[in-house]
């Protein structure tokens, strides 16, 4: 692995088609003995259900206490305790950085931007229809909206088929609270 790393670095940095040559077969062999050793500890795994299954569901249980949300998250002088507002701080904070998860209309984001309040999308729905008002801050229209979807797992998808409708579509598990932020740019 370190090596196959040496050998990625050394063709990024100088761009000699051997290093790279070099890094591919490292590459796939790495690959491959990743494969063979995942289906020895799938198979020692299942053969020892048979003998030890009270071993098997300690580990299970152990995985189910463990959390990946902060007990609180600071973001410039924004500071949350809660699952919703800790959500909404992510959102913020990612998604100056990456928009991926955004969902633009119209593509034109370089008006005024007017931040509507975030929606939040209540567990075990998976599909949602979110209205987007018309502002009567823009005067001269709207020319744009943007929407941050997140989710506690997976990030959902969404599309705009009109410029008032957000529709979401949640992936993954949907049982815990997700959070929408929708920018409208008036012109």
């Amino acid at each position: 692995m370190r090596e196959k790393l040496k050998y990625h670095r050394l063709f990024k940095k100088y761009g000699n088609p051997r290093d790279n040559d070099t890094f591919s077969l490292l590459r796939s062999r790495c690959k491959k003995l990743i494969a063979e050793d995942y289906y020895v500890f799938v198979s020692s795994v299942e053969s020892s259900l048979e003998h030890d299954i009270k071993n098997f569901w300690r580990f299970v249980n152990s995985k189910k206490d463990t959390n990946a949300i902060p007990q609180t998250m600071t973001y410039g002088n924004l500071v949350s305790s809660d699952q919703r507002g800790i959500c909404e701080l992510f959102s913020r904070y990612f998604g100056s950085v990456f928009d991926s998860s955004g969902v633009t209309a119209d593509g034109e984001t370089n008006g005024i931007p007017y931040k509507l309040d975030p929606v939040y999308l209540q567990p075990g729905t998976r599909d949602y229809k979110v209205n987007i008002p018309t502002l009567p801050q823009c005067v001269n229209r709207e020319i744009g909206v943007t929407a941050n979807i997140c989710d506690e797992d997976v990030a959902p998808s969404g599309t705009i088929p009109e410029f008032n409708t957000l529709l979401v579509y949640r992936l993954g598990n949907y049982q815990h609270i997700g959070v929408v932020s929708i920018t409208v740019y008036c012109h």
